[in-house]
């Protein structure tokens, strides 16, 4: 297996990395043999590991994580609030806290704000803070109050008076239904009963089988009436049919003033282009009888085209005087079906023909007298329901209306009881993003507070060391500004999504720290390497005593002084140190060249 290894390495910074590990180095020699110029290493077993990693920082758990904030409500963050991204945070800002997988969320059109920011749940300005920086706080308790200007509680209010009117209602539909009107007065009550007792009077009345001298009575002066009626008018047929005369005679006048119609004019002049055809298509020497037929069909059909076209003015007042005698003819027979002799005549008739209906009524008439009487109960039914209790549906109509009226109570005042923000989770209160009387609303984060006992390191891998990484790994920990001060961690989140910045895709990793304490805070820097593979007591030496390329040999220090070569197979390497799988064993010495090789 070819290993790529660093040719040049100052040999005070090998000697340190090999103290480190607890290997013992051996100067090199004045007297005896020459030897070769560097230091000689005593090999020995321990760890060896493989590791990669970066530069990031330190914030909390949350902290890491970003909340998609619609930009609409967090551009108009009230004047006196701080964005998320103030100086007085001494936590991280929105622009460095992507250690996890959510730095996804922030989507277009959103403003990324940190998961431990406490947000409000209503719109209104901030009326007082509860907390300062610093104050450790529990989940549920207030932070701040908000005000919306009284409109919770008139809102509260118009809920309470909607519940009160739905149950007044429903209290007025169980005895009384207003929309059936008053109790029936004793006088409608009477008349009621009334109305009933004479349909049935007319419906018995009937019944009731007539004498056959009363039927012959009642048949002879209907047909007395119809007799004097038809007598003292003009028949309906001679109407129609004076009608249907002037109809007549005013189509014709229409056709001789009005413009021809299109197919008869078409036609008739097809019929002298015809005409003109045939005479031209006569044989050069035709008869006389042949010309004098073929001349005539040329004026026959021009005559016809003329008239369509202008016609003759005798033709049309002969037209005007028929319309106008037909037009006479109908009023003078319309003039016999009005006035008052006619109109009495008419209701003579119709009294006879009532008279004979009920000494012999039809199964119609008969069916017409019982719907009465059904109708007189019926009307006497309603007039009682009067004043009585609503139907049962429309009871559970008001009932529902109840029920929702004291859900919208319960609604109005769960709002009323949002106006005091409570901290989501229980931690320290490390910022405030807002002051007493700025404006507020559900995208404007009032204050952070962070969980202080679960820090997190957050930074970014490249594509290519990413690929070695998995959740549970260790990390070392190199805190920067406690003079390098190693913390154990281990690999929380991966993310699965890359960012690219200026060419270059790196991956965000979030490193969750053990017991951090010692001044470690949000916000320092640190250098965190993670240990994607490890080997446990193993032959190991300097990875700079190593030459060859891909077949790799060392040089072995004889018990004499003098310096072997000797091929070893290598295993895993790690930063300096490279595990020796066979050539070397524990306590032999091989010569770390000063100027890290040959």
């Amino acid at each position: 297996m070819a290993v790529a290894r660093p040719r040049i390495v100052v040999g005070a910074v090998l000697a340190a990395a090999a103290a480190a590990v607890g290997l013992p180095l051996a100067t090199q020699n004045s007297g005896g043999p020459k030897q070769a110029a560097g230091t000689f290493a005593t090999v020995g077993r321990g760890v060896v590991d493989k590791t990669v990693g970066g530069v990031g920082h330190v914030t909390t758990l949350t902290g890491a994580a970003l909340l998609s904030v619609p930009s609409t409500f967090s551009s108009s963050a009230g004047a006196g609030g701080t964005g998320v991204g103030s100086s007085a945070s001494t936590g991280t800002s929105p622009a460095t806290t992507t250690g996890t997988s959510s730095t996804a969320a922030a989507t277009a059109g959103s403003t990324p704000a940190p998961a431990d920011a406490v947000f409000p749940t209503v719109t209104g300005y901030v009326s007082r803070l509860f907390v300062h920086p610093g104050e450790k706080v529990s989940a549920g308790q207030p932070v701040a109050s908000i005000s919306d200007g009284g409109a919770s509680v008139g809102a509260v209010l118009q809920a309470r008076n909607e519940l009160a009117t739905a149950r007044l209602e429903l209290a007025q539909k169980r005895t009384h239904d207003i929309l059936l009107g008053p109790p029936p007065t004793p006088a409608e009550l009477a008349a009621g009963q009334q109305a009933i007792v004479t349909a049935k009077t007319t419906l018995r009345d009937l019944a009731a089988s007539p004498t056959p001298a009363e039927v012959a009575a009642a048949r002879s002066e209907l047909a007395r009436t119809v007799a004097e009626l038809h007598s003292s008018r003009a028949s309906p047929a001679a109407i129609k049919a004076a009608e249907l005369a002037v109809t007549t005679a005013q189509q014709n006048l229409q056709t001789l003033t009005g413009t021809p119609d299109p197919a008869e004019l078409a036609a008739a002049q097809l019929e002298v282009a015809n005409a003109v055809l045939g005479q031209a298509s006569l044989s050069p020497e035709p008869t006389p009888a042949e010309s004098a037929a073929a001349q005539a069909a040329v004026t026959a059909a021009q005559l016809k085209l003329n008239q369509l076209i202008s016609p003759p003015p005798a033709v049309v007042s002969a037209a005007q005087g028929e319309l106008a005698k037909a037009e006479l003819d109908l009023q003078a027979l319309l003039a016999t079906r009005h006035g008052t002799g006619l109109s009495a005549l008419r209701a003579a008739v119709v009294a006879a023909r009532s008279r004979l209906a009920h000494l012999r009524p039809t199964e119609a008439v008969f069916a017409t007298a019982q719907s009465e009487v059904r109708r007189a109960r019926a009307d006497l039914a309603v007039l009682r329901q009067r004043g009585a209790p609503a139907s049962a549906i429309d009871q559970a109509l008001a009932g529902l209306k109840v029920v929702v009226s004291r859900q919208r109570l319960g609604l109005a005042k769960q709002l009323t009881g949002q106006l005091t923000v409570r901290a989501r989770a229980s931690g320290t209160v490390t910022s405030m993003l807002t002051t007493a009387g700025a404006a507020a609303d559900p995208a404007t984060p009032l204050m952070r507070v962070q969980d202080l006992g679960n820090l997190v390191v957050a930074l970014e891998l490249s594509e290519f060391d990413v690929a070695h990484v998995r959740v549970g790994e260790l990390t070392r920990v190199s805190v920067d500004a406690l003079g390098g001060r190693q913390v154990k961690g281990r690999v929380i989140d991966v993310s699965p999504i890359g960012t690219e910045v200026g060419g270059v895709v790196n991956f965000p990793i979030t490193i969750a720290l053990k017991t951090a304490g010692g001044g470690v805070r949000p916000g320092m820097s640190v250098s965190a390497r993670i240990v994607t593979r490890i080997r446990r007591n193993v032959i190991r030496i300097p990875s700079t005593a190593v030459s060859g390329g891909d077949r790799p040999t060392v040089k072995v220090r004889r018990p004499s002084g003098t310096l072997t070569r000797r091929p070893v197979e290598l295993g895993l390497e790690g930063p300096s140190l490279v595990e020796v799988r066979s050539g070397l064993q524990a306590g032999d010495r091989v010569l770390v060249p000063a100027g890290g090789g040959e």
